[in-house]
């Protein structure tokens, strides 16, 4: 993502993603979040449950923030996992640089944030 320009934090599990964002909360927050689903610590759809639940320890621009989901699956159970959890969207196996940047562009354009 970064050969397009964009700003990349990086997490090596669902956990240390999930205290990135709980620092970062009631200031500027990342513009979205790719997770995969099968982190190690805390898993994607774990992390998001939390992230869009848990008021005491996420703001609100960090609870609303779109969470795209990565996953080596293409079944449409893992879809509606990945819908259940509070995922935006879900990009299946063999996931391309144009597919990513496709996301960030959906994601995080005016007509999608509201902004």
């Amino acid at each position: 993502m970064q050969k397009f320009d964009y700003k990349v934090a990086l997490a090596r599990d669902g956990q240390e993603a999930l205290d990135y964002l709980c620092r970062t909360s009631g200031k500027p927050c990342p513009d979205m979040v790719f997770v995969d689903c099968m982190m190690p610590v805390v898993d994607g759809y774990e992390a998001t449950s939390r992230i869009r639940k848990d008021v005491e320890m996420f703001d609100k621009q960090t609870r609303a923030l779109p969470i795209v989901a990565l996953t080596a699956s293409a079944l449409q159970r893992e879809r509606d996992r990945c819908w259940d959890a509070g995922m935006n969207d879900c990009i299946g196996p063999l996931v391309t640089l144009r597919e990513l940047k496709a996301a960030v562009l959906k994601w995080t354009s005016s007509e999608s944030t509201g902004s």
